[in-house]
C-alpha cells in the first residue's frame, strides 16, 4: 500500500516554516519526476560524468590534511575559542558578550577572524578591545574554511571550541565542558544546545544527553563543529578543506574516527540561530550544493593519511550521504542528478567488501546501477 503524505500534516497550524516546507515537498517531488525522465534518458560513463559535473560546478579539489609539525604546542591557556565572521554585525555583538561573560576558573583566548567582512563588523570588533585575551585576524575574504584554519594557526589552547558568529555560548559553557573534558582526559566533550530564532527567543531545547558519559562518537555526535571542545592534537595535521560548502564533513569523517574518548554532558552549552541567509538554507539552489558530492569523495580519499581505513562506519556514512547529497542537489537537473548518481555508483565500489544492513534497497540501487531504485530510494 502507498502512504501519501497529507498537507495538513505538513502545514500543521499554518505555520510559516511549515507551510515553506510544504512547497518545498511539492518541488521535491516535481524535481524527482522530471529528473527520473530526463535522466533515464542519459548514457554516461564516470570520467565523462566528472567533467559534466565540474562543468557546472567547480570541484575546489583542496585538503584536509597537511603535513607539518605545529610551531604552537596547546598549553599556554585551557582553551582557544575561534570565531569566524562575515558580515555577521547583526551577531557579532550578542556572540562575544556571550563569550567573555562566561564565569569559569579555566583561562581562555578568543580568536575572531574577520573574512573580509565589508558591513561594520570593524566597528563591533573595536568596541571588544580591551579584553586582553582577544586576537582580532582581519584577511581577504576566503571562506569561513580558510577563517577557522587561522585561527588553529593562532591558537594555544589545549583545547579548541569552534563558535558561529551568529550563535552563541550558554551560561556555564566554558567551565561545564572544560570540567569534564580536562578531568577525564576527553578528546572531545559535547553538550546539550537551544535552537534560537534570529531575535534571540528559545525556538527548541534540543536536550539529546541525559547523563555525563562516555559515548562512542561516531553514534552519539552529529557533524556540526560546534557545542563542543576538542584537543588540539585532533587538529595537528587536520585542516577544514577551503573552498567548499559543507566543510563540516571532516567531523564525521575523520574527527570521530580520530576520537579515542569522547563524552557527553548534560549542561546546555550552546545557542545555534536559525539563519535563513546561511548556507544550509540557501544551498539547494545553488550549483555549489554539489560540493556535498565533492567533499565526501576527496575525505574517503584522504582517510589514509590519517591512518583511517574505510570500515563500516564509514560505509553507513557513505550512504547517508548519498541520500544527503541527492536532497542538498533535489532541484538539478536530469542529466546533472544522472551523473551524480554515476558518481556515487563509483564510490560505492570502495566498499566491496564491507557489509551493512542499512539501506539495503539504496545499496541495490548502486550496486546494481538502478537509476529508478535509486531515485526512489533517496528522496
Amino acid at each position: 500500500m502507498k502512504h501519501y503524505i497529507k498537507k495538513s500534516q505538513i502545514i500543521g497550524n499554518g505555520d510559516e516554516m511549515n507551510i515553506l516546507r510544504y512547497v518545498d515537498f511539492i518541488k521535491r517531488k516535481i524535481s524527482k519526476a522530471k529528473q527520473f525522465f530526463e535522466g533515464n534518458t542519459v548514457q554516461v560513463a564516470v570520467g565523462e560524468a566528472d567533467k559534466i559535473l565540474n562543468s557546472y560546478s567547480q570541484d575546489p579539489n583542496s585538503s584536509c590534511y597537511i603535513d607539518m609539525n605545529n610551531d604552537v604546542i596547546g598549553g599556554g591557556t585551557d582553551l582557544s575559542i575561534i570565531i569566524g565572521t562575515y558580515n555577521n554585525e547583526r551577531f557579532l555583538k550578542r556572540c562575544l558578550d556571550s563569550v567573555f561573560n562566561q564565569k569559569t576558573q579555566y583561562s581562555f583566548q578568543v580568536i575572531v577572524v574577520n573574512d573580509g567582512s565589508t558591513d561594520n563588523t570593524s566597528d563591533v570588533l573595536k568596541n571588544f578591545f580591551p579584553h586582553e585575551n582577544l586576537l582580532v585576524v582581519n584577511q581577504k575574504n576566503r571562506g569561513i574554511s580558510a577563517a577557522r584554519n587561522i585561527g588553529i594557526e593562532k591558537s594555544s589552547g589545549r583545547y579548541l571550541m569552534f563558535v558561529d558568529a551568529d550563535d552563541q555560548l550558554l551560561q556555564n559553557a566554558v567551565q561545564d565542558l572544560l570540567e569534564c573534558a580536562i578531568s577525564e582526559g576527553a578528546d572531545v566533550v559535547a553538550g546539550n544546545y537551544q535552537i534560537l530564532k534570529p531575535d534571540g527567543k528559545v525556538l527548541l531545547d534540543n536536550n539529546i544527553f541525559n547523563n555525563r558519559i562516555r559515548v562512542c562518537p561516531e553514534n552519539y555526535f552529529f557533524g556540526q563543529p560546534w557545542g563542543k571542545v576538542y584537543k588540539r592534537e585532533l587538529f595537528d595535521h587536520l585542516r577544514f578543506p577551503e573552498g567548499y560548502w559543507y566543510e563540516d564533513s571532516i567531523f564525521a569523517q575523520i574527527v570521530w574516527p580520530l576520537t579515542k574518548k569522547a563524552f557527553v554532558i548534560p549542561e546546555f552549552v550552546y545557542g545555534y540561530t536559525v539563519n535563513p541567509n546561511g548556507v544550509t538554507m540557501q544551498s539547494q539552489f545553488k550549483p555549489k550544493s554539489l560540493d556535498s558530492l565533492y567533499i565526501t569523495k576527496r575525505l574517503l580519499k584522504e582517510k589514509e593519511k590519517f591512518g583511517l581505513m574505510l570500515d563500516r562506519n564509514s560505509f553507513e556514512y557513505f550512504l547517508r550521504m548519498v541520500r544527503l547529497t541527492y536532497r542538498r542537489t533535489a532541484y538539478v537537473d536530469g542529466k546533472i542528478a544522472k551523473c551524480i548518481f554515476v558518481e556515487q555508483c563509483a564510490l560505492y565500489k570502495c566498499f566491496h567488501d564491507i557489509d551493512s544492513n542499512k539501506y539495503p534497497l539504496l545499496q541495490k540501487s548502486l550496486q546494481k546501477h538502478n537509476y529508478r531504485l535509486y531515485l526512489r530510494e533517496v528522496g
